[in-house]
């Protein structure tokens, strides 16, 4: 288990790097390569890049009803407590579970195949800001500033040959240390840990 974890940080890392980042090589800095000519092009008139595809974007309108989860989606391939889960949601991601409170979406479970190792963390990377790394738990944030998160995710390989993707709301740091203020709500956490148990 620890070499995939592993394997996982070090791809992170390298999707993280600034794209076209290239390393120096000696006197490159101060030499200009004859008969090549550098143009500047202004970034904003650049063609937006495609995100990565290796699955759908969840629902994550936190509070959303039961109710109004199952119209945009449709029957779900099984009803458990507090929760549906929806299966072929992707070829590399084969099970999505959304799980409620008080009957409005409180978190969403994403089982992605650990063989997608290196697209997942490429898939992360381009939605959301990695902010810290604890035990097997990866986790990112959807905003700069943690006050203004909406949207919070968890990312750990599991016992079986998947990775699990949590997401939850994201809340107030105030009154928590740094280093426990991205878990999430215990209820909900042990509600997404159970989408493991569920494959069918």
């Amino acid at each position: 288990m620890k070499k995939p974890v592993f394997l996982f940080a070090l791809i992170f890392f390298l999707v993280s790097c600034t794209p076209g980042e290239t390393p120096d090589f000696p006197g490159s800095r101060d030499e200009q390569q004859p008969g090549v000519e550098i143009t500047l092009i202004p970034a904003d008139t650049l063609p937006a890049e495609s995100l990565s595809d290796l699955y759908p974007d969840p629902v994550l309108d936190f509070g959303l009803s039961r109710t109004r989860v199952i119209e945009r989606l449709g029957l779900p391939d099984r009803y458990i407590k507090d929760g549906v889960v929806y299966a072929n949601f992707s070829m590399t991601a084969p099970y999505v579970m959304y799980v409620f409170e008080d009957d409005r979406l409180s978190g969403v479970g994403v089982l992605v195949r650990s063989s997608c190792t290196k697209s997942l963390a490429a898939y992360l990377v381009e939605r959301y800001r990695p902010v810290i790394t604890e035990g097997e738990y990866y986790y990112f944030t959807n905003s700069v500033s943690e006050n203004e998160s909406s949207v919070r995710v968890a990312v750990t390989l599991n016992k079986s040959r998947f990775w699990t993707v949590m997401y939850y709301p994201g809340k107030s740091t105030n009154g928590h240390s740094p280093d426990c203020c991205y878990l999430p709500d215990p209820a909900i956490l042990k509600k997404l840990k159970g989408l493991v148990f569920l494959q069918f």
